[in-house]
Order: structure tokens, then sequence, then C-alpha cells
């Protein structure tokens, strides 16, 4: 006689126990919490690099820096040209100045180039890094250098190779500015403020040991000249 019972051996559905509510609460936490972080990262970002600034009136404050005289003591300009492209989307700046001059004595000749923007990227423009990228190196660590007649200026001071005999050196001074004092500052990212200016003068090194260099020379008269108008107070 044959066996009627059920040998139906189809699997049961498994039971899933559900997500109790404060576990629900604390993965909305947790969203929240992320989305707000990638928004406050956002504003900062934008801060930095000038996104919500005005522009117009950023870009006439930029415009003084055309006050720099084209004689400045022995030095003599032969060449002023505008930021390259490329530089001006990375930096964002608001005002700039690319310039060489001569010295009419000695016949030396040095680059200024002189910025402002937004301090995001205007705080990590630096010559080890754009230099680098043109085939030259630091032959040294960055010293501190201040001014014979402003303590309270420093200015970072870099040597840079051409070749490895050394006979293409040259030299780099730059610092960073609110529109006061200029500093040789490690972090002026984090400076409190939305603008900053950065100056930068290349030039060739000193052939002696017992007197300056021609970037130094240039400096001491330049930067008097700059507080005469061309770099003001960053309000």
């Amino acid at each position: 006689m044959s066996d009627n019972k059920n040998t139906d051996q189809s699997p049961k559905a498994e039971k899933t126990d559900p997500v109790p509510p404060a576990r629900l609460a604390s993965r909305k936490l947790v969203l929240i919490a992320c989305i707000a972080t990638l928004a406050l990262s956002g504003v900062i970002n934008g801060a930095l690099d000038g996104r919500w600034a005005n522009r117009t009136e950023l870009q006439e404050h930029g415009q003084l820096l055309q006050q720099v005289p084209e004689i400045v003591g022995d030095w003599v300009l032969i060449k002023d040209e505008p930021l390259e492209e490329n530089a001006q989307a990375m930096l964002q700046c608001y005002g700039s100045l690319t310039r060489y001059y001569r010295n009419r004595i000695t016949g030396e000749e040095l680059g200024l180039l002189l910025i402002y923007g937004p301090r995001g990227p205007v705080a990590v423009h630096v010559p080890e890094v754009c230099y680098s990228s043109a085939g030259t190196f630091p032959s040294g660590p960055p010293r501190v250098q201040s001014l014979s007649d402003s303590k309270q200026d420093t200015f970072w001071v870099t040597q840079f190779d051409r070749s490895s005999d050394g006979k293409s050196a040259f030299e780099v001074w730059y610092a960073w500015s609110t529109g006061t004092m200029w500093e040789a500052a490690n972090h002026p990212r984090f400076w409190m403020t939305h603008q900053l200016y950065k100056i930068q003068v290349a030039g060739p090194i000193s052939t002696r040991t017992d007197e300056t260099s021609p970037v130094e020379r240039f400096m001491e008269v330049f930067i008097p000249i700059l507080r005469n108008g061309a770099v003001s107070p960053i309000m």
C-alpha cells in the first residue's frame, strides 16, 4: 500500500529580523553627518580658492600692482609680460605682475613675480615646485633671510642649479603678505585671510661670499616702494 504522506522537500523561506528602530536612526545620523561633511568641505574649498568672492572688486584692487615703477633704484625694466595662462588658471589671481629688470651699472638681470589672489592656490605656490618642473633642482634646503633695513620682513631663499656643475646656479627669494609685512611662512594657507600677496624674485647668486646678492640688493630698494600703494593691507 502506497504512502500518501506529503514528501515535498522545498526549502522554507528564511525569516529575517526587522532592523531595530535605534539602528535605523543611527544609520541616518551617519548618512547625514557624511553629507554635512561633504557640504562643509565644499564651502571651505570654495572660500580658499575664491569661488564665492566678488571678483570685480578684487580685480580692481589687484590693478594696484600696476603702480610698481619701471625704475627701481639702479634697476630698469627691460620686459613686462602677462602671467602665463596655465599659471593664471591654477592661481586664479586677481592681479599679477611679471617683470624683468636689469641693473644699469652692473648689467645683472633678475625676474619678478608679484601676485594677489585667493589664499588657497597662492599659498601653495612655491618655486621648489614650478622650477623643478622646468628641469632645475634645489641645491640645498631653503633658508630664511631678512633685509638689513627691515628685520620684520623675512623671505625664503632657495638656490637652484640648471646643471650638475653648478655653473648655471641662481637663487629665488619668496614670501607672502596680507599687505603689511612679508613673511617666510610655513603654512600661509591657514592664515586668517581670504586673499594673499606673494612675491618671488629670481636672479644670479653672488660670486663672492662677502657681498650681497643681486636679488638682495634689489629687494632692499623694492620692498619699501611696494608700501607706497601697490601693496596695501587686505581688509
